[in-house]
């Protein structure tokens, strides 16, 4: 079997997908047992969280922000963006 996803982790426990998420990411909405159950299954499935690049970034510092400067004129001309 290739990389396992929420759904195949969701499919074999009969939940959502969001539920997984919720579980493995430690949100509000799923009941302790659920959430053992999804861990476990997690495990035994060889699941392994995705790495997105933004937190790759992040963890090495290499984070970036950028600011952006609009002048007061053109915003007077739409109230709403």
């Amino acid at each position: 079997m290739g990389k396992v996803r929420l759904i195949d982790i969701a499919e074999k426990l009969g939940v959502s997908s969001v539920t997984v998420h919720n579980a493995l990411s430690g949100h509000r909405g799923v009941s302790e047992e659920l959430r053992m159950r999804i861990l476990e299954k997690a495990k035994e499935m060889g699941y392994e969280p995705s790495r997105s690049a933004k937190k790759e970034e992040a963890e090495n510092g290499e984070f970036r922000k950028i600011g952006v400067l609009i002048a007061e004129n053109y915003l007077a001309q739409y109230s709403t963006y």
